[in-house]
């Protein structure tokens, strides 16, 4: 997203996975930051800016959270109006153990 020219925030609740990320985006510095953030915590992700965002993309992550009803919420919240939300997440049939 960021070679498109996006001004991207990555957020994580893991400080190892947001740390092992600042690692591999070496050189994006001016165009992505970093935050631990819980993702179930609707007053922490309203403290990114409510009506800020143009997009809110969620990667593989919706299926390994407790409960997802919280950042859908702050994910209304933190849009602009028109903005999109966009998720992925593996279909149970495509699963492997």
């Amino acid at each position: 997203m960021a070679d498109l020219g996006a001004r991207v925030i990555g957020i994580d609740a893991s400080e190892r996975m947001i740390a092992n990320a600042g690692r591999r985006s070496k050189g994006y510095e001016n165009r992505i930051e970093y935050q631990v953030t819980d993702c179930t915590d609707l007053r922490k992700l309203t403290t990114l800016g409510e009506r800020r965002f143009d997009h809110v993309v969620c990667t593989m992550a919706l299926m390994d959270m407790s409960e997802i009803d919280t950042l859908i919420s702050a994910a209304a919240k933190l849009l602009k109006t028109g903005g999109d939300f966009v998720f992925s997440l593996c279909h149970p049939c495509f699963n492997s153990g």
